[in-house]
């Protein structure tokens, strides 16, 4: 089962980790900007969309879905949506990064 081969813990920390840089990326953008900022905007968003990752990997673990509408630029497009496809995919790739050891597995 997938749920056995992933390292929970650290999944679990790097979602807390990425909430925690989100609020502080968010609280710097909301300030009087005196200068460019473009990329503290370009950070925050590749930080949101890794947390929205470790989510869907999360959900998909415990059986749930954290995407439950299409993406905007499918919605946009008209293109169908596959959910089920969608986190799976996503799910997979992200699971790499939080394999456990197989000697870990057993344990």
């Amino acid at each position: 089962m997938l749920r056995e081969r992933i390292d929970e813990r650290r999944l679990k920390k790097d979602i807390a980790d990425g909430a925690v840089e989100c609020v502080a990326l968010k609280r710097s953008l909301r300030t009087r900007w005196t200068r460019p900022m473009a990329d503290e905007q370009q950070r925050l968003c590749r930080v949101r969309r890794k947390v929205t990752e470790l989510l869907v990997l999360r959900a998909r673990l415990r059986g749930r879905w954290h995407v439950t509408s299409a993406p905007r630029a499918l919605r946009d497009a008209g293109a169908t949506w596959d959910r089920e496809a969608w986190h799976a995919k996503i799910a997979d790739r992200v699971a790499l990064d939080y394999a456990r050891a197989e000697a870990e597995v057993g344990t």
